[in-house]
């Protein structure tokens, strides 16, 4: 289901506040501090608060960040955080994101290129996954990938170097960071970050997309898949395709229905 490359999320909120946040975490046996503000790896679950994260009131959010998780039982320990956040009052709005990260530190450049262009490709489809409101460039902290269109993707294909791939801008006028998919957390953490999916404390929406960001990164480090076909069309049934066995089924099942309660959604 899950294997023992390590990833962490980070899990925006508003309207709890971090001391009960805290005494809830303590009670499924999860050590963690506030730490007002900061971007420190410590290797241990933290919260901080977050300046983008507001509720109507304009009164900031939080952020629990967890340290690096892996296998089964990081997914159980992630199913404990989200128990107790919901416990503590925990509250999603649009302000809100999740990001995940995973573990890059054995990929060469030819993974972190399939890897872009593997999302370059599909992204429509990625959005119909997801609420409207991180769609396209409609979220200025997860914006879309297709800022380059082919011609100024060759530049990327050219690159041939880890250095060359992750400095300054890249040759295409603007950084990683608050892209969909932002490779600049390699150089802080050796992690890809994906940035896309709303925020949510529902553990079963993390857990899939924990998922199926990881199968991505499988599909990766097969070449073959990780670049798509000129013809290949943005859909589901093509990016399945692409996938192979790498995206497993229940996963793949979860957001066949995502895609159809938001496509519904959408025609109300």
């Amino acid at each position: 289901m899950l294997d023992d490359r390590k990833f962490g999320v980070e899990i925006e909120f508003i309207d709890a506040a971090a001391d009960r946040v805290v005494e809830e975490l303590a009670r499924e046996g999860i050590s963690c501090q506030y730490e007002g503000y900061n971007h420190t790896n410590h290797g241990r679950w933290k919260l901080v608060y977050d300046a983008s994260v507001y509720n109507k009131n304009s009164e900031r959010g939080l952020e629990l960040v967890s340290p690096p998780l892996s296998g089964l039982e990081g997914l159980t320990e992630l199913e404990k955080a989200c128990r107790a956040l919901n416990r503590a009052g925990a509250k999603i709005n649009k302000t809100c994101g999740l990001h995940v990260h995973h573990d890059m530190r054995d990929a060469d450049i030819n993974v972190f290129k399939g890897l872009y262009y593997l999302y370059w490709r599909f992204e429509n489809t990625i959005d119909s996954l997801l609420p409207h409101s991180r769609r396209g460039n409609n979220n200025r902290y997860c914006r879309s990938v297709r800022y380059i269109n082919m011609e100024r993707f060759k530049k990327i294909k050219s690159i041939t170097g880890l250095r060359a791939f992750f400095g300054g801008r890249m040759q295409t006028g603007q950084d990683w960071r608050y892209l969909k998919l932002n490779f600049n957390a390699y150089v802080r953490h050796g992690t890809i970050e994906f940035r896309q999916h709303s925020g949510t404390t529902e553990f079963e929406k993390i857990k899939n997309w924990v998922l199926f960001t990881r199968a991505m990164i499988n599909a990766a480090f097969d070449i073959k898949i990780a670049v798509p076909r000129k013809n290949d069309q943005d859909t589901w049934e093509s990016f399945r395709r692409n996938m192979k066995s790498w995206l497993p089924k229940k996963v793949a099942d979860f957001y066949k229905k995502r895609i159809k309660k938001f496509a519904e959604r959408q025609a109300a």
